[in-house]
């Protein structure tokens, strides 16, 4: 990595931060997963970025608006920031 290079790690969202629930499509299906917290607080801590990746087709098949899904993400930073 070049100087000034930030080292980062990229997680899935569903089925590494949050139980995997097929086609999340509501807030009230968002549980984390056990420990997420503290290992995101700890790579954070040793300097990494922590980038959330995911791939949501459910957007695509009609069953859930980019909208919708920014405020079910926006729940899920919140719920992590806590």
């Amino acid at each position: 990595m070049g100087e000034g290079g930030h080292a980062a790690v990229f997680v899935d969202r569903d089925g590494t931060l949050i139980r995997d629930v097929g086609h999340l499509c509501r807030q009230e299906q968002l549980e984390i997963l056990p420990k997420v917290s503290k290992a995101l607080r700890l790579l954070r801590e040793k300097g990494y970025k922590v980038v959330v990746i995911t791939n949501q087709s459910v957007i695509a098949r009609g069953g859930l608006t980019e909208s919708l899904l920014a405020d079910i993400h926006r729940e899920l930073l919140g719920r992590l920031a806590r």
